[in-house]
């Protein structure tokens, strides 16, 4: 991950005027003493630990009553166990919310295991949007998305339906390529491994993280992006495709939308259905005022952590587009999606 500060003052700058044309939410005394938790899908390792971590160290000096607020970790299912117990189990007072997985929307509305509705959550904001791209490593051979449509090169990935294995095979369906997924692997991280010692072609992982750790190998043409997972390319790769390119028809389409709803989600902060109304604005009134603290910059600074943010009501209207496509429409895509998955499933 990168940090870009005057990129990121410029965003906060603009978001802080928004919402000071906001009615202010009341003064609210419940929180003083109590302790609110973050409930994440993974351990506390890779990207979403970091931003969980960041939250919970600055935000709750900013919410009334300045309550404790730690992270706890609850694995399994690619979040979905996590999303699952926030909307059946966890307490719906402000007390427990999540930095769920970007993948909430397309479990919530095509995933006959989510007992829960996206609908319903609510944002209070997203710290970084998802920017993501498929590597070649150099042993590949690959130098663009074509090669892949003329030979087989394994993707490595660390699940079936997160971006690392769903990628290639929505290009494999969309695009006519020849990706050979391997799953297994317990997180990005271990994907990327192996792809760094040659035992895959190609794996889906952070851009930031690429431009950080492989900086001189990009520089030296030894790495090659072949897709872009997001809902925006970095000038750098503007020319590189990117998933949401390949809708041949409608209902692919519709597909593409709800599944890269995601990369706008990227690692935002939700409370549960239920929570009360003037909770939400409190802790949405929060995050704005931790975004432009010197402390909270400090902390950025040191961290090397990228932050892209965006204020919840903005990213609520952002998600809201998608959950409440047409019913049909939605029925449509995840026939498509259980097609997409059928020899895994």
């Amino acid at each position: 991950m990168s940090h870009r500060l005057p990129g990121v003052l410029i965003a906060v700058t603009a978001l802080l005027i928004s919402a000071s044309a906001q009615a202010q939410p009341a003064s609210d005394d419940f929180y003083a003493g109590k302790t609110v938790r973050i409930i994440i899908g993974t351990t506390t390792a890779g990207e979403y630990g970091a931003y969980a971590q960041l939250m919970a160290q600055h935000i709750g000096r900013f919410v009334p009553g300045r309550p404790t607020v730690i992270v706890q970790t609850m694995l399994g299912g690619g979040g979905l166990v996590a999303l699952n117990h926030l909307a059946k189990v966890a307490a719906q007072d402000g007390t427990v919310l999540s930095l769920p997985h970007a993948n909430i929307v397309q479990d919530g509305l095509l995933n006959p295991r989510a007992q829960f509705d996206p609908a319903q959550f609510q944002w209070i904001g997203r710290v970084a949007s998802v920017r993501q791209v498929g590597v070649a490593s150099s042993q590949s051979k690959a130098r663009t998305l074509e090669d892949a449509k003329q030979r087989e090169l394994i993707a490595g990935a660390s699940g079936v339906t997160n971006p690392t294995g769903l990628n290639p095979r929505i290009l494999n369906a969309m695009a006519g390529t020849k990706f050979k997924i391997v799953t297994g692997y317990k997180g990005t991280s271990e994907a990327r491994i192996a792809w760094e010692r040659g035992e895959v072609d190609v794996v889906t992982t952070s851009w930031d993280g690429i431009v950080d750790r492989y900086s001189d190998l990009l520089r030296a043409g030894l790495i090659h992006p072949l897709y872009v997972y997001g809902m925006t390319r970095p000038p750098e790769l503007a020319t590189i495709p990117s998933i949401t390119e390949f809708g041949r028809d409608d209902t692919e389409k519709a597909f593409l939308q709800i599944y890269t709803i995601g990369a706008e989600i990227g690692r935002a902060f939700a409370f549960p259905p239920g929570v009360p109304e003037h909770r939400v604005a409190l802790w949405r009134a929060a995050f704005m005022k931790m975004l432009d603290d010197p402390e909270f910059r400090q902390t950025l600074a040191k961290s090397n952590i990228r932050i892209d943010p965006l204020a919840g009501a903005t990213l609520a209207a952002s998600v809201a587009k998608v959950v409440h496509l047409p019913r049909e429409t939605i029925s449509q895509a995840g026939a498509f999606y259980e097609r997409l998955l059928a020899e895994v499933r």
